[in-house]
């Protein structure tokens, strides 16, 4: 029940911030009262938001963006992609995110579903498949609490099918 509270309040108070930020670009003039000024948000901030978080992995395989998928990968994670011979147990970030980048350059999206969801308070797992061109690639993610109490990705692997 606590857990429920504390992603509502995240997501209520993540809501208002936007909501009450100016556009992108937007400067504040000098006439501007100190309410309106434009707010933002730290993508470490973002982490926190469980219920987004699933849409933005989502929508980071289906435009093969390693950059926002990266947002939410663990300091050191397992990534394991078969057909590139890449299977690193432990691997740094950026790392991670450069190699997502050459797949995803090599392998341009053109659909990724979710095909299940599980997992607990402290982890949680996706599996998916990710299709592209005439080639289709089985997803695995699992995604555990760091240090923050942030759910982060920490675990990948990407295997054709």
């Amino acid at each position: 029940m606590k857990a429920t509270r504390a992603i509502l309040l995240s997501f209520c108070c993540c809501w208002l911030a936007v909501s009450q930020a100016a556009p992108v670009g937007v400067a504040p003039t000098g006439d501007t009262p100190i309410g309106a000024l434009p707010i933002r948000i730290s993508s470490t901030y973002l982490k926190t938001l469980t219920p987004t978080a699933g849409d933005a992995i989502l929508s980071s395989f289906r435009t093969g963006s390693a950059q926002s998928l990266a947002l939410y990968f663990n300091k050191q994670i397992e990534l394991v992609i078969d057909t590139e011979a890449v299977d690193f147990h432990e691997l740094r970030a950026k790392h991670a995110e450069l190699i997502l980048a050459t797949f995803f350059r090599k392998h341009p999206p053109k659909d990724f579903q979710y095909v299940y969801q599980g997992g607990s308070a402290r982890s949680r797992y996706i599996t998916g498949v990710y299709q592209t061109g005439g080639q289709r690639f089985s997803v695995y993610l699992l995604m555990r609490q760091d240090a923050q109490h942030h759910l982060v990705i920490d675990t990948l692997h990407l295997r054709k099918s």
